[in-house]
């Protein structure tokens, strides 16, 4: 079974997701499918480890990094 889960919060997808969804806006689209890398069952003691620590400030930077492309477009765009 599928469930897609909607979540503006990196723990939580980090934690409850097998497959991240990274979207754009202005129109809203799929800009990276990111597989979790951590096997189930998880719990809140994963969140502590620097894995996982790495993993979420990696996922940051890519979502900074789309931020800044779109806002180049739009001022670029006359």
């Amino acid at each position: 079974k599928t469930t897609v889960f909607v979540t503006h919060s990196m723990d939580e997808a980090a934690l409850l997701s097998d497959r991240i969804v990274v979207m754009n806006t202005r129109p809203g689209r799929v800009e990276r499918v990111v597989d979790v890398p951590f096997p189930r069952p998880r719990d809140d003691k994963l969140a502590e480890s620097d894995e996982y620590r790495d993993f979420t400030t990696e996922l940051w930077h890519q979502l900074a990094q789309i931020q800044r492309e779109d806002m180049a477009r739009e001022t670029a765009t006359p």
